[in-house]
């Protein structure tokens, strides 16, 4: 499937969940489903139309939504890595600085999810003595099937935490190597890295100008720009 032809249902099913968004019935599912075409949208907008500002508003709307399921419905964070990176990605401080405190009511601490979304809200939240219990833990988790691919995390961690380029970078290319090996969606997996590109924006957003040469990694997402103005979802 095609980005425009992606868009195409993104925009239908934005509108009927809009429409259906007060129905109490359908709540839940609407609110759940703007959050995957506000990604969608946010993709087309990178690699279609090169629009960067449109892209971070719809960052912002998908992280609103995630952060509505959370908060509402406990929808599970730790399998789905994507909404603390959809914060991230948007530049929106506040909803970042909210993120950096969104927690499930119980959790797998010993999940790859939790692990991730533990130590993005440790660098979040300058946290060091938690970034460095959830390395430790990466250390461990990574050797497990089905998690080596988020093995360049490590050095990302501890890069950010070392405040040292060198590393984070090596550990970004690690995490590039590997991808598609993380259970991305198809778009996701053909284009873009959420987790990737919203790692190298922490490392930016703590003064580590990273670099990365990669597609799946929009060089114009990497610098902070918080945009003056986001208009989310009316929930």
């Amino acid at each position: 499937m095609s980005l425009e032809e992606t868009l195409k249902i993104c925009l239908r099913d934005e509108k009927i969940c809009l429409e259906r968004i007060n129905l109490s019935e359908y709540r839940n599912w609407a609110i759940g489903n703007l959050e995957l075409t506000a990604r969608g949208i946010a993709i087309h907008s990178m690699y279609v139309l090169n629009d960067y500002v449109k892209a971070r508003e719809h960052f912002y709307k998908a992280a609103l939504c995630g952060e509505y399921m959370v908060r509402n419905y406990d929808e599970l964070m730790d399998t789905s890595i994507y909404k603390i990176c959809c914060a991230v990605l948007s530049d929106n401080t506040d909803i970042i600085n909210r993120y950096g405190t969104l927690k499930n009511k119980v959790s797998n601490k010993n999940f790859i999810g939790y692990i991730f979304n533990t130590a993005i809200r440790s660098i979040i939240t300058d946290n060091a003595e938690e970034l460095k219990a959830q390395i430790e833990k990466l250390k461990i988790t990574v050797t497990k099937k089905g998690n080596k691919g988020f093995t360049g995390m490590i050095n990302v961690c501890e890069g950010i935490l070392n405040n040292n380029k060198i590393l984070v970078e090596q550990g970004l290319q690690e995490l590039i190597k590997t991808h598609g090996r993380r259970g991305e969606f198809w778009y996701a997996k053909t284009y873009f890295s959420f987790e990737i590109t919203a790692l190298a924006k922490l490392a930016w957003r703590k003064g580590i100008e990273v670099e990365v040469d990669s597609p799946l990694v929009p060089k114009e997402m990497l610098p902070v720009r918080e945009l003056d103005n986001y208009i989310g979802y009316e929930f």
